[in-house]
């Protein structure tokens, strides 16, 4: 048994000092489903249970930045397929695609329109696509090993978005 502890889903929030635009991009351009309507605060699915919260920021714990040292990644099976998609809708990418060798990853970086970096993510070492590539339905993906022998439990994998911060 895992002495880990771990949480039934992640939710990373967001702060912007307007609304509007941003939630007008992940609605109609990045095409998430709006889960929880807080008015000054909304929660998108990103994948099964990853989410992404928009916040106002003169609402919120925190306060926007000018610039922010979040970059949220979106870890997906079709890069050229996001790239393609998101460069025909007008948004600002910051990097093209390229697969980076040195850590077996294929991607490129897009910006939302509040200023946030969004890296879209493929890992091609077959030990990773084990771990972040599972179904991509929204749904959790069941692993076939079992956590206890016996017990029937089934260990689960979830494929999503992570956040790399640092300080600013």
């Amino acid at each position: 048994m895992s002495n880990y502890i771990t949480a039934q889903s992640q939710v990373t929030f967001l702060y912007y000092d307007d609304l509007a635009p941003v939630v007008d991009f992940y609605e109609n351009i990045l095409e998430f489903e709006l889960v929880e309507d807080q008015q000054w605060a909304k929660i998108y699915r990103t994948s099964g249970s990853s989410f992404i919260g928009l916040v106002d920021g003169t609402r919120g714990f925190r306060k926007p930045l000018a610039n922010s040292a979040v970059l949220c990644t979106l870890v997906v099976d079709d890069v050229p397929g996001w790239y393609e998609r998101l460069k025909a809708r007008g948004v600002k990418i910051l990097r093209e695609p390229q697969v980076y060798a040195e850590i077996q990853v294929h991607c490129f970086f897009f910006e939302d329109p509040g200023g946030y970096a969004y890296e879209v993510e493929q890992f091609l070492k077959p030990e990773l696509v084990d771990v972040f590539h599972k179904d991509a339905v929204g749904a959790i993906s069941l692993s076939h090993s079992l956590l206890d022998g016996d017990s029937g439990l089934l260990l689960y994998a979830l494929c999503g978005i992570s956040c790399l911060c640092a300080a600013s």
